[in-house]
């Protein structure tokens, strides 16, 4: 079974459902006796711990997978307003992602690169800091050869302006495919 999600968004917005009818039910429950029966029992406290609670915060360090710019690229100035971001996420470390991309370069001119490498999250940073006029869509894609989720956003200033994702269950059909080609004004 092949389930694909095309930049509808038609999942995100079932996985949206989902989490609010979940959180909104958590909240709810029904007392002994019967839906109508009022509470008469107070919630029982837990008792103190001897030892703080620390939260687990995984290292993003370990599992961002940064493609870092070559000499004559546009600077990355997390300031400009052109700051763009291309996003792809896998199911595992191990799986290679063919990722395609252009590049901004510093003489105003783009060029497109093929890489790969494994996830579990790719992200390409850059500037635009060519003239700003966008002739043609950026083309930003991804592949896996194996089976399981890929998934890809690209923003442009900090607005989305695609989002693909691709599923696989089980071996029938192994290989992903995400395009997240687009620019701003499309």
């Amino acid at each position: 079974m092949r389930s694909i999600a095309r930049r509808s968004g038609g999942v995100l917005s079932q996985c949206a459902v989902a989490i609010v009818a979940a959180i909104a039910m958590a909240g709810c429950s029904v007392p002994e006796g019967g839906p109508d029966a009022p509470s008469t029992t107070a919630p029982a406290a837990s008792p103190p711990s001897s030892t703080p609670w620390e939260p687990q915060i995984p290292d993003p360090t370990v599992a961002v997978n940064v493609v870092p710019a070559q000499m004559g690229d546009c600077p990355v100035d997390p300031a400009a307003h052109g700051l763009v971001a291309f996003v792809v996420t896998s199911d595992d470390d191990t799986t290679p992602v063919a990722v395609t991309y252009p590049v901004f370069r510093a003489d105003g001119s783009r060029h497109v690169r093929r890489m790969t490498q494994p996830g579990p999250v790719i992200a390409v940073l850059q500037t635009d800091c060519t003239d700003g006029v966008v002739s043609s869509p950026w083309e930003f894609r991804a592949t896996a050869d194996s089976g399981g989720s890929l998934s890809c956003t690209l923003t442009y200033g900090g607005k989305r302006v695609v989002s693909d994702s691709d599923f696989v269950e089980g071996d029938l059909d192994p290989g992903l495919e995400v395009d997240c080609t687009g620019h701003p004004g499309m």
